[in-house]
């Protein structure tokens, strides 16, 4: 009796053990770093996939705040001043979101940085919102992602790609 119990006590364990472990979801977490000068630049996402799906204009509708990834708010972490598109961001941490349109977005840098979705996006938290443009036509990028290009000293340009879109946000380090 006593064997009994105790295989049953171990199999609950080892069966509670493994329902415990987190699944990975759909959107896989993505992370990029750079360093523009002396400033370090950390953004860390969730990453949607097109999966045969219209993206632009119809899963994230034109002229509307999307939160600019999947599932937890896309963040942005600097340890120093940045201009972003030529307007100061001071150092600190921010959620991304963006207002889709055909010729340019607005990249907003939110304050409120545990939001789940662009439900949780309330404009009075925009500490920045700056309009940069956007490139069509680009090789297909099934998994969103962000990388940072012609980062040459203390300058680079954040792109987001996705489906045959990109997104150029150009920031530089300020001077200290």
């Amino acid at each position: 009796m006593k064997q009994a119990i105790l295989f049953l006590l171990f199999t609950v364990a080892i069966t509670s053990s493994a329902f415990s472990q987190e699944m990975p979801t759909k959107s896989q977490w993505g992370k990029v770093v750079q360093q523009l000068g002396t400033t370090t630049i950390n953004v860390q996402y969730s990453r949607p996939v097109v999966n045969n799906r219209t993206i632009w204009g119809d899963l994230v509708p034109y002229d509307k705040v999307w939160r600019l990834g999947a599932n937890e708010a896309t963040t942005l972490t600097t340890d120093d001043d940045i201009a972003v598109g030529g307007k100061k961001l001071a150092k600190g941490t921010y959620a991304l979101f963006a207002t889709p349109g055909k010729d340019s977005w607005k990249i907003h840098f939110n304050s409120y940085t545990d939001a789940w979705g662009a439900g949780d996006y309330d404009a009075k938290n925009d500490v920045l919102v700056v309009t940069v443009s956007t490139k069509t036509g680009t090789e297909k990028v099934e998994a969103m992602r962000f990388t940072f290009e012609n980062a040459i000293g203390a300058s680079g340009d954040l792109v987001l790609s996705w489906d045959q879109l990109s997104v150029i946000i150009p920031i530089t380090e300020l001077t200290k």
